[in-house]
């Protein structure tokens, strides 16, 4: 698919790989281990828990595995009109026009948009990361930036 096929209303989208599979894999590993404790501590101990404690622990397991959740489901969208992405629980969105550029080197964690201030006294791009295109990811995650880039250019 190149990048003229947004132009039929076709969608590019970017996520990050191997976060998904690392947060998917912790966040089942987390439940079966609350599980597997509860279990294993027998209805004695489990007796000595009020409903509020009990309660307390759910919503403390189910908070860390919806936000690594959020991470690990980041992506980057590329429409006709603009770029879309959501950084944890975070969504941006910007116009072509606005976007200056795509920063990727060796030893970023991740890309970053360069996209226009809204401060009408700086000239500076503002610089807010794209966590669907991830180091992790490796080679894969060059070859995004590399699309994006040339998405970018194509659609300025």
């Amino acid at each position: 698919m190149s990048g003229n096929d947004l132009g039929k209303g076709e969608t590019v989208v970017f996520r990050p790989v191997r976060l998904l599979s690392v947060v998917s894999a912790f966040s089942a590993i987390l439940v079966i281990a609350t599980v597997g404790i509860a279990v294993g501590l027998g209805a004695e101990v489990r007796a000595n828990f009020t409903p509020l404690q009990t309660i307390t622990l759910l919503i403390f397991v189910a908070f860390i595995v919806v936000l690594i959740m959020a991470l690990g489901l980041s992506y980057g969208r590329a429409e006709r009109d603009g770029f879309a992405w959501r950084n944890g629980i975070r969504t941006h969105r910007v116009e072509w026009s606005e976007i200056r550029g795509l920063v990727f080197r060796s030893g970023d964690p991740w890309a970053y948009l360069l996209v226009e201030s809204p401060n009408a006294l700086s000239d500076e791009p503002r610089r807010i990361a794209v966590m669907a295109i991830q180091s992790t990811d490796r080679a894969s995650a060059h070859d995004k930036a590399d699309r994006l880039r040339g998405l970018i250019a194509e659609r300025r």
